[in-house]
């Protein structure tokens, strides 16, 4: 019995079980790590955004909410909670007073692409924490 060519068939089996996988593992990460910085990001520009406005804060995080088209991701897999509140796509300040010396927490919550692998997280959160400036006036 010749065994001329079995290292070349196991060679080709071997990448296929072992590499295989590994590469599908390391291509689910980029999903997910461009999730929560986006995450990241409008957490903290929604943030400055309620404080910074002038007239309706609310407008201004609902503009900037509907510009992550820009990003590549849909409005709808954006959702928002201003100061402990519930999750809604508009953000809504039930119960949120932006006073001096006080802070505006704001948690941001994006849905994850599908995963190459399954079991990954559907959705990443982030929670930002801005002080209000105590000297800005609000006239």
């Amino acid at each position: 019995m010749k065994e001329r060519g079995s290292a070349a068939i196991e060679l080709a089996l071997g990448v296929l079980v072992l590499l295989v996988p590994i590469a599908l593992l390391v291509l689910s990460f980029g999903p997910t790590l461009e999730r929560r910085v986006l995450a990241r990001s409008l957490a903290a520009d929604a943030a400055r955004a309620l404080i910074a406005a002038e007239g309706s804060p609310l407008g201004a995080v609902d503009r900037m909410l509907w510009q992550t088209a820009s990003s590549g991701v849909l409005p709808e897999d954006v959702r928002i909670a201003v100061c402990g509140g519930g999750f809604r796509m508009l953000v809504a300040m039930d119960g949120c007073e932006i006073e001096r010396h006080g802070a505006v927490e704001v948690t941001v919550e994006v849905a994850v692409d599908p995963q190459l692998i399954p079991g990954g997280p559907k959705r990443v959160l982030y929670t930002h924490h801005e002080p209000v400036e105590a000297y800005r006036s609000r006239s």
